[in-house]
C-alpha cells in the first residue's frame, strides 16, 4: 500500500496502532464525502415501520417459491491491489485467489471471501464500451452484517481508513447498529449489527 498523503482526505491516514482503547483510535468526526450523511448511510425517516410492525409482518417463504441465496458480487475497480488492501485490512476479508493477465503486470482479478460471500474484484478495462460512461461506485450500496459493529468500526479506523468512514456506529430506529464506509472506488458499504432479532430482513 502506498504511503498516505496527509493533505489528501480521500486517502487512508496513519493511526496509532498501539492504542490502548478504542477511544484512542476513533476520530471525533469523520464525514465521508458525497451524498452519504455524516451520521451514516441510512438515516431514520418518516415511512419506516416501527420494529413491532416489522416483526408482526414477517411471513414464511411460500413452499412453491424457489429458494435462492446470493453468493457473490462482481465489482469493477481501478486497482485490484488497492482493493485487496482495503477489503483485507478494513473489512477483514480473506483473499483466496489472485490473477494477472501478464505475470509481470498488475493484478486483473482477485477473489475476496467475506464470511460465506465472495467479492470478485476485476480491473476495469478503459476500452470497454459498456464501462465508458460509468461513474465509479455510483448506484451500488452493499451491506455487511457483523457480530459487533463497534469492533468492526475500530478495525477500519485502526487500519488507517478514517477518511473513508462515517461517524458511528449509531443505533438506527429499525434495530441496527451501523456505520458506513467507502472502498477506494467509491462503493459504499453499510456495516451493521442486527439488534432487531432479524425483523428487518
Amino acid at each position: 500500500m502506498s504511503e498516505p498523503n496527509p493533505n489528501d482526505p480521500t486517502k487512508p491516514q496513519a493511526t496509532n496502532q498501539g492504542a490502548a482503547s478504542s477511544a484512542a483510535v476513533r476520530p471525533a468526526t469523520q464525514a465521508v464525502s458525497g451524498s452519504m450523511p455524516q451520521s451514516g448511510v441510512m438515516v431514520g425517516a418518516a415511512g419506516y415501520p416501527d420494529l413491532a410492525t416489522m416483526q408482526s409482518a414477517a411471513r414464511p417463504v411460500p413452499p412453491q417459491q424457489v429458494k435462492a441465496r446470493v453468493t457473490s458480487a462482481f465489482l469493477y475497480v481501478k486497482s485490484v491491489e488497492k482493493s485487496i488492501d482495503f477489503y483485507a485490512e478494513a473489512l477483514g476479508g480473506m483473499v483466496t485467489q489472485k490473477h494477472a493477465d501478464d505475470p509481470k503486470g498488475p493484478l486483473t482479478l482477485a477473489i475476496v471471501r467475506m464470511g460465506d460471500f465472495s467479492l470478485m474484484l476485476h480491473m476495469a478495462d478503459d476500452t470497454d464500451a459498456d464501462l465508458k460512461d460509468n461513474r465509479w461506485g455510483v448506484g451500488i450500496h452493499l451491506q455487511m452484517r457483523v457480530s459487533n459493529a463497534d469492533t468492526a468500526y475500530d478495525r477500519a479506523c485502526e487500519a488507517g481508513y478514517h477518511a473513508r468512514v462515517s461517524d458511528g456506529p449509531i443505533d438506527q430506529e429499525w434495530g441496527w447498529r451501523e456505520f458506513a464506509i467507502k472502498d477506494p472506488d467509491g462503493y459504499i458499504w453499510s456495516v451493521y449489527e442486527d439488534k432487531s432479532n432479524g425483523a428487518w430482513t
